[in-house]
């Protein structure tokens, strides 16, 4: 059908109804991407909303049984939040003689290694190298480290102002004995009453609450997310010289799907994540995704076409989440093109586009629906009202990542 439906639209002849030819050749492929990520969102909340059974708990260790544990925290100029965060760590419920905390003070202008050291942490110091970001400083890390990393079960990942809840350890320890990769919950830290902090935090939320807990009852992969999150060190170690965007958690997560490697999920492994108080720390944030997403598509495309088509739904449903963001910019285009498409005088077009005026609606409605399933759903309500608020700022966002080329695009004011 759409072989012979582009060459229709190809024929010089043919009616467009208004509708330029490069909408509908290209919309008709695309349409199929963007139909398929809607179908994967509604199964997710279906499943979500049908299924109130609580995510799978998974017990703490007896401190007698608590396997070594080492906490890396790759950082870039910052001594303002670093020694909260490994003081955190060392003050959590976790075994003390099982736990140990590595910081990687990635070419720092300011006291970060100082004041990690300070804290209690085993600093790491990399003054020089050709690739910059997380990733190359990680890699960096592992092959400096070398044999001295074996003697720990699992190498857990934070970021630099990270809040970690006393017992994450423990969760993300105790899921490692189900897999042997585990992503902790990441839970949005947002100042109440800003906009578009709660608008951001009800994304993430919802993408733990209804997708990855449809995932794992699914048995379908779950993404990393960056931070809090648990691999063993020989894994990492071989991958992380494959991380070369500056997006290292969703690289991670296209490299474990592609040697099938699971991923656990323990959401009571909570892990805070501080967000932006300023609109201008979150644009830029929201620029270092951006331009990760570009590195990403540009330089793996073929693992990207490989996982999308090898027969796997789980796969393909990851694939789609991964590279179809931001969510509302996604949406954006799908009304776009079902209104293009619905003007085209080829029927197979305005087929699809009526599909995917259906696939808007579900989208927009994910998230009212999806307030059944989170804490102050009245908070997050009144945000949703004010929604075209964070489209604007995903497009400060991609302004960011225009004018930036920095490795290191801190979301914190003056940070670099």
């Amino acid at each position: 059908m759409f072989p012979k439906a582009i060459g229709n639209c190809l024929h010089p002849n043919g009616g467009w109804g208004g509708v330029s030819r490069w909408l509908v050749v290209l919309g008709l492929p695309l349409s199929g991407l963007l139909l398929a990520d809607s179908a994967f969102r509604a199964l997710y909340l279906l499943l979500r909303l049908l299924d109130r059974r609580p995510s799978p708990n998974y017990p703490p260790p007896a401190a007698s049984d608590a396997p070594c544990l080492a906490v890396v925290i790759a950082a870039h100029d910052e001594a303002a939040v670093i020694g909260a965060t490994v003081r955190q760590v060392r003050q959590s419920d976790y075994p003390p003689d099982s736990l140990s905390v590595f910081v990687i003070a990635d070419r720092c202008a300011d006291a970060t290694a100082q004041v990690a050291r300070a804290a209690g942490a085993r600093v790491w110091q990399r003054e020089a190298g050709e690739a910059r970001g997380k990733g190359a400083a990680l890699d960096w890390f592992l092959r400096a480290a070398g044999r001295e990393l074996d003697q720990f079960a699992a190498l857990v990942i934070l970021d630099a102002d990270t809040q970690v809840e006393p017992t994450a350890l423990a969760h993300l320890s105790a899921a490692l004995t189900l897999a042997p990769v585990v992503q902790g919950f990441v839970k949005p830290m947002h100042a109440d009453g800003v906009t578009v902090a709660s608008l951001a935090a009800l994304s993430e939320i919802l993408s733990q609450a209804v997708d990855d807990t449809a995932r794992v009852r699914l048995g379908w992969p779950v993404p990393l997310r960056g931070t809090g999150m648990a691999l063993p060190p020989r894994l990492l170690a071989e991958l992380a010289p494959r991380l070369r965007t500056r997006i290292e958690d969703t690289e991670l997560s296209l490299l474990l799907a592609e040697r099938g490697v699971r991923v656990a999920f323990a959401p009571d492994a909570v892990i805070g994540d501080p967000k932006p108080a300023d609109g201008e720390g979150a644009a830029r944030q929201r620029g270092r995704w951006l331009q990760g997403r570009v590195e990403l598509l540009h330089r793996d495309w073929p693992r990207l076409l490989r996982l999308l088509l090898n027969g796997r739904p789980g796969d393909a449903a990851l694939v789609l989440t991964l590279v179809l963001r931001p969510k509302m910019l996604v949406v954006a285009l799908k009304a776009a093109l079902a209104v293009g498409l619905t003007r085209s005088s080829l029927p197979t077009a305005r087929r699809l586009g009526r599909a995917l005026s259906a696939a808007t609606a579900i989208d927009l409605l994910y998230y009212p629906l999806g307030l059944t399933t989170v804490d102050q759903p009245r908070v997050y309500a009144r945000a949703l009202l004010r929604a075209p608020a964070y489209g604007r700022l995903w497009l400060r966002g991609a302004w960011a990542a225009l004018r930036s080329r920095e490795a290191w695009l801190s979301a914190r004011r003056g940070a670099r």
